[in-house]
C-alpha cells in the first residue's frame, strides 16, 4: 500500500464529502425554482385582473375630471372674453 493508493482513497473521499454537502443546496433550489414557477402561475391571473381594474379606474377618473374641468375652464374662458371685450372698449379699466 503505496501512496498512490491513500491519495485515491482520499479523492474518493473528498468526493463523497462534496456530494453529500452539495445534494441539500441543489435539492433546495430544485423546489424553490418550481416554487416559483407555481406561484407565477397562480399570481398571473392576478396581475392581469388587477391590470384591468386599475385601467378601467383610470378611464373613469379621466371622465370625471374632465366633467368636473370643463365648466370652470368655460367660466374662466367667458370671463377672459369679456374682460378684454370691456378693456378695448373702455381703456380706463386696464
Amino acid at each position: 500500500m503505496g501512496i498512490a493508493f491513500w491519495r485515491d482513497i482520499s479523492v474518493i473521499w473528498l468526493s463523497l464529502f462534496c456530494f453529500i454537502a452539495l445534494i441539500i443546496p441543489i435539492a433546495i433550489l430544485y423546489f424553490a425554482v418550481r416554487g416559483m414557477n407555481a406561484l407565477q402561475a397562480k399570481v398571473l391571473p392576478l396581475f392581469r385582473k388587477g391590470q384591468a381594474f386599475s385601467g378601467v379606474v383610470r378611464t373613469r377618473t379621466e371622465r370625471i375630471s374632465q366633467q368636473v374641468a370643463e365648466p370652470v375652464i368655460q367660466i374662466n374662458s367667458r370671463y377672459t372674453k369679456t374682460r378684454t371685450r370691456l378693456q378695448k372698449l373702455w381703456p380706463i379699466l386696464r
